[in-house]
């Protein structure tokens, strides 16, 4: 099942394909050096819901999550990203969302930004906006607070 690998510092066997326990400066993955260099909102982990997934009910997840098919709920994350031909039929709420695809429900985000390929139908709460030109908006835009 596993193909054990020797290791060259230590000399000792671990699985292939078991996780490294340094991050790429060779500092523990704990250290106080790694936390610095990725975002506090963030687990640095990212899934993709693929465009041949339809998805229906709520998402969670600390870190990062990048939709490409359908999705019929609500979506809390650090960061998501609708892609193009993505459809969210829900909420959205994280710290930084980037829409590219289409949209009905609420935004709820630090940071927004609608590409030219946008369609937004609902409400945005923000405090930061970027919007490009042909990003369509049917809703209250809104900053927080």
């Amino acid at each position: 099942m596993f193909k054990p690998t020797k290791t060259e510092d230590l000399g000792d066997t671990k699985p292939a394909n078991a996780p490294s326990s340094t991050a790429s400066s060779g500092a523990p993955s704990g250290s106080g050096q790694d936390a610095q260099r990725r975002p506090a909102a963030s687990s640095g982990s990212r899934s993709v819901l693929g465009s041949d997934l339809k998805i229906v009910g709520n998402l969670i997840s600390k870190g990062d999550l990048n939709i490409e098919g359908e999705v019929e709920g609500d979506v809390n994350a650090a960061s998501v990203t609708i892609g193009r031909g993505a459809k969210l039929n829900g909420s959205v709420k994280a710290e930084r969302v980037e829409v590219l695809g289409d949209i009905k429900g609420q935004v709820d985000a630090a940071s927004v930004n609608f590409a030219a390929t946008a369609h937004m139908e609902g409400d945005v709460l923000h405090d930061s906006l970027s919007m490009e030109a042909g990003a369509y908006i049917n809703g209250h835009v809104r900053r927080r607070g």
